[in-house]
């Protein structure tokens, strides 16, 4: 097994267009990533940097379908490929940073990887940063392992991306020990990332990764509903909203009345903050100035998420906004 690192102009190219298609085929919005024209300073974890170009949008916001083998007009590639020039330039020496880092840790995870999947020996990782995208994701190639971690990943977190390539792969396999590559695509996302955090929890990776945070306690964290705003102003710009997972409250079950009022009131106020006095008048109308307790809405708001979650909305749709109320994502 070796692992080489590989970053160039051409790859960005590839990878605005995965996240095309993942826009496109609606993979990012059912999970509620918060798809961005640029990287905030905090809450990078569920963000999904895609750099706005204004030729591809009006070109993107009409296309029946895109994938990988989409042919894209020659001019507005130009411009797309100007777009990560400039971040290509602008992010190199941060990259070769994040390079010297990991290699200095290398022989050590390996070691580690190699214990865990035997397997792992007959294959070779490709690891190829990404100036845009999600926190990483990867792809597997014959016998190599493509590993593509957004260029402001901490090495605990590239390490981490490695053994969710490995788990999803070696986890997978059929009799003769070959990893079974229609399992691995039928299997559900939220199984094989539960998964790959399981095996990333144990002791022998601890000192590589860290307790990192993965991906599923990621989606599942409140974060900040100034964020869910920007995105859902972005996706209806690139002309791919969201989808409500929310469309019939009546099939819920085990709603208090306060929750169901309280829900109510977020779904005829999507895209907007609903403050933490508007809660506080469902819960306690006109005695709502003495029974005031930020608190105790914080409490109904944790009761109401659980209460979605065992109806079956896997990713939490209700997030903080600090200091001013919660947002619903939907």
């Amino acid at each position: 097994m070796d692992i080489h690192w590989e970053f160039t102009l051409k790859q960005q190219l590839k990878n605005y267009k995965f996240c095309a298609r993942q826009i496109h085929h609606g993979f990012y919005q059912k999970l509620r990533f918060y798809v961005l024209p640029f990287l905030p300073k905090k809450f990078r974890g569920r963000v999904v940097f895609f750099p706005y170009v204004e030729s591809f949008s009006k070109y993107f916001r009409n296309m029946n379908s895109f994938n990988m083998q989409t042919n894209i007009p020659e001019k507005i590639e130009k411009d797309i490929q100007k777009s990560l020039n400039e971040l290509y330039e602008k992010y190199l020496a941060y990259v070769m940073q994040k390079k010297s880092e990991f290699c200095q840790i290398k022989k050590e995870f390996k070691k580690q990887l190699e214990n865990q999947f035997p397997k792992v020996k007959n294959f070779k990782f490709i690891i190829h940063p990404s100036i845009l995208g999600s926190v990483g994701f990867y792809d597997y190639k014959d016998k190599e392992i493509l590993i593509y971690p957004r260029f402001d990943r901490e090495v605990s977190s590239i390490c981490k991306l490695l053994i969710t390539a490995s788990t999803h792969l070696f986890q997978f396999s059929d009799t003769v020990g070959k990893p079974d590559m229609k399992m691995l695509k039928d299997k559900s996302w939220f199984i094989k990332q539960k998964k790959a955090n399981d095996i990333a929890r144990y002791k022998n990776f601890q000192s590589t990764i860290k307790n990192k945070k993965g991906m599923l306690n990621i989606l599942r964290s409140n974060f900040t509903g100034n964020l869910v705003l920007e995105s859902c102003k972005y996706f209806e710009k690139l002309g791919y909203p969201i989808e409500s997972e929310l469309k019939n409250i009546n099939k819920l079950k085990d709603l208090t009345n306060s929750e169901e009022r309280i829900l109510k009131l977020f779904i005829a106020n999507r895209k907007k903050i609903i403050t933490f006095e508007q809660i506080g008048n469902i819960l306690w109308g006109n005695r709502s100035e003495n029974k005031y307790s930020l608190y105790a809405i914080a409490k109904h708001i944790e009761r109401l998420r659980n209460k979605l979650t065992s109806n079956g909305l896997k990713i939490n749709l209700i997030h903080t906004q600090r200091g001013k109320g919660y947002v619903l994502y939907d």
